[in-house]
């Protein structure tokens, strides 16, 4: 199996990588593991942390998009060249956002103009 770093995303506490898994066979699926930090019913600091799979980007996608804030809040690590593309015409969406979040808008701008070699 080839597995592929493919998105890497952070915010305060937390954040997820995403994989792309090809087979022997070549079929591709993609692959997150994360963690976030949280407060216990002891007001203790613990951390949660998860992994799950999807059978395509757009999945993934799909379920990142709807976390419950926009998804550009998020501080990108690293995108992978092929999918660079797709997320810059789905920022286009956020054309005009208010001054005091530009620069998180301004963050995804310049991860995708990065030369992403690891």
């Amino acid at each position: 199996m080839i597995i592929e770093k493919y998105f890497d995303y952070g915010i305060e506490g937390g954040g997820e990588t995403l994989y792309k898994c090809t087979k022997a066979d070549g079929s591709i699926y993609f692959a997150t593991s994360g963690s976030s930090l949280y407060i216990d019913e002891n007001d203790l600091d613990s951390v949660r942390t998860w992994e799950k799979e999807y059978p395509t980007f757009e999945a993934f996608w799909q379920k990142f998009s709807q976390i419950g804030m926009p998804w550009f809040y998020f501080y990108p690590i690293y995108i992978h060249n092929d999918i660079k593309e797709i997320i810059r015409t789905r920022l286009q969406v956020f054309s005009e956002v208010p001054e005091y979040i530009e620069y998180k808008k301004h963050n995804w701008e310049r991860a995708l103009d990065k030369d992403n070699a690891l």
